[in-house]
């Protein structure tokens, strides 16, 4: 669907109270929402992930205004809660500016949420190598990159930086497939022949001391996203075991309690993955699927909404009530019926 027809609908959907009919009939089901960073300046828009601070404001407002929003026990209690309306907040991958920026906006309407961070990254001040990977070469100045000893095909890489980001993104998504050492490989590889000297990380993780302080808060829960955020699903059942072990022990090392959910890093697992969280006690586990969560649902397989700075208000609004996800489904359902 274009942006443009979806505006419209989504305009005209909530003039004519479609986001309060759709909450009401969505009412039992469960928003988990999945943000990753806000920063308090304007970036360039292939950093989709990254919310500015202001957009992250209006939608926190709202959340407070319309939902219930509870911390991790929204989705792990056995027995559903009363209340009706349910959101869960989540941020993955413990970025540095969920201290600078996100805590202060929480706190300012008195929400709490659940970081995902990455204990072993923090500790070593290291970045998570997708962040890292896409950061150096958006930035770079080359125009061609030469991964042929690692089996793939020369990349070219546009100056114009909006094209280039695509081309990293899709080729970020091959890596995602590929065996964890050879990514290493190449990330070693990429550092050394096209880091620029001037390069300076945009996303860093928070420290060891900030996850702490942040656990110590009335805002957020602390909880396991890994130990490097290897695409867990390319390791072997006891290599699965061993990072997930690790993790929990720096974050036990540190005095953070555990907490029994997990976010799968890359949102990528198999059934061993699974079967160890279940052994190490873990009662549920979040995937990136994007839709709510409902009572069908398997525990271990929660999806969530994907929130990032190319979301306008009135898709936020839609996509919280469910509005959103009817409109898709009348989408998919027209294109299955030109198609037979």
């Amino acid at each position: 669907m274009k942006r443009s027809v979806l505006y419209i609908l989504l305009f005209l959907g909530n003039l004519l109270g479609m986001n309060i009919v759709f909450k009401k009939l969505n009412s039992k089901k469960i928003r988990v929402i999945m943000y990753h960073g806000v920063s308090g300046k304007k970036l360039p828009e292939y950093y989709w992930l990254i919310l500015n601070s202001d957009s992250f404001r209006w939608q926190m407002k709202h959340l407070k205004d319309n939902y219930n929003c509870g911390d991790a026990s929204v989705v792990l209690d056995n027995e559903p809660s009363q209340s009706i309306n349910r959101v869960l907040i989540t941020f993955d991958d413990g970025l540095k500016n969920n201290y600078d920026v996100v805590w202060k906006i929480l706190a300012e309407f008195s929400l709490p949420a659940v970081c995902f961070v990455i204990p072993c990254l923090s500790k070593e001040n290291k970045q998570n190598w997708s962040t890292e990977f896409f950061d150096i070469l958006v930035n770079s100045k080359t125009n061609k990159l030469n991964l042929n000893q690692f089996g793939l095909e020369d990349i070219a890489l546009p100056a114009n930086k909006k094209e280039r980001a695509v081309i990293l993104g899709e080729l970020g998504t091959r890596l995602k497939s590929m065996n964890h050492e050879v990514v290493e490989n190449i990330l070693n590889f990429i550092r050394t022949n096209y880091l620029d000297s001037d390069f300076k990380p945009l996303f860093e993780l928070m420290s060891s001391s900030q996850i702490l302080e942040l656990s110590l808060s009335n805002e957020f829960q602390i909880a396991s996203h890994s130990s490097y955020h290897k695409v867990l699903s390319n390791l072997s059942r006891e290599k699965q075991k061993e990072d997930i072990a690790l993790s929990l022990r720096n974050l036990n090392d540190l005095g953070i309690p555990f907490l029994p959910l997990f976010a799968y890093p890359n949102g990528m697992y198999n059934n061993d993955t699974i079967e160890v969280l279940k052994e190490f006690g873990f009662k549920a586990a979040l995937i990136i699927e994007d839709r709510h969560f409902t009572s069908a649902d398997n525990k271990f397989e929660i999806p969530r909404v994907e929130i990032g700075s190319n979301i306008s208000r009135l898709e936020f609004m839609a996509r919280l009530s469910g509005y959103f996800y009817f409109l898709k489904k009348i989408q998919a359902t027209l294109t299955f019926s030109k198609k037979n």
